[in-house]
């Protein structure tokens, strides 16, 4: 049986475009196909959809469990510190409000921010209560109001000071660690040991004062 050329053309045509549309089909299959994950199945997969430039892929490989829990425990460590001074910043602005307070109620001259900051700060760092060192502070000057070179707790030191501020930076330690944290809340024990001769009354208005602040 012959076949002519218009039909060996027709069929040269029809094989051409078949092998085409092969292509075409095997190409849009396989785009369709996902890739095949060679990563470990732990891992993130973090795609740059930057239109501009070729598509990336980076693999971020997933923590190890201690890692984790380690990473976990210095987090929750940093963040109960910080509550803890935060805690304490606040117990110290209390503090000194509540000096600042007392200071003005009595007309003390030093009844400003400044000197009720030394005062709360200094007897804190010195393991001291603050308010002793106001007890005392007013017995021996009646807050201030008497005081002989800036000197407002009656300390037999021999020295004249210029202001306030450098007395209290002085003084405040040497009686929070002589007296206020030694004796506390004896007043009785520290009216004695600070050498005021009428003990027994200026250890009940010590006292008196104390729990008034």
């Amino acid at each position: 049986m012959k076949i002519n050329r218009n039909t060996n053309f027709r069929l040269s045509i029809l094989g051409r475009y078949f092998i085409v549309f092969a292509i075409l089909i095997s190409t849009i299959s396989f785009a369709f196909i996902p890739e095949k994950n060679t990563a470990n199945a732990d891992n993130i997969h973090l795609y740059n959809y930057n239109f501009n430039s070729p598509v990336t892929k980076t693999y971020i490989p997933k923590p190890d469990r201690e890692i984790y829990i380690e990473a976990q425990e210095n987090l929750n460590q940093f963040q109960e510190e910080q509550a803890k001074v935060e805690a304490r910043r606040k117990e110290l602005a209390e503090r000194v409000n509540r000096t600042l307070n007392y200071l003005r109620r009595v007309n003390s001259p030093v009844a400003n921010e400044e000197i009720a900051t030394i005062l709360v700060d200094l007897s804190d760092q010195n393991n001291a209560d603050y308010r002793v060192l106001l007890a005392i502070m007013t017995i021996e000057s009646g807050s201030c109001r008497q005081s002989f070179s800036y000197n407002c707790f009656g300390y037999l030191n021999g020295r004249k000071y210029p202001s306030y501020e450098v007395a209290f930076k002085d003084l405040v330690p040497k009686i929070s660690r002589q007296y206020a944290a030694k004796y506390g809340w004896d007043f009785v024990a520290l009216s004695k040991a600070y050498g005021q001769h009428n003990w027994e009354l200026h250890s009940k208005n010590m006292l008196k004062v104390a729990s008034s602040i």
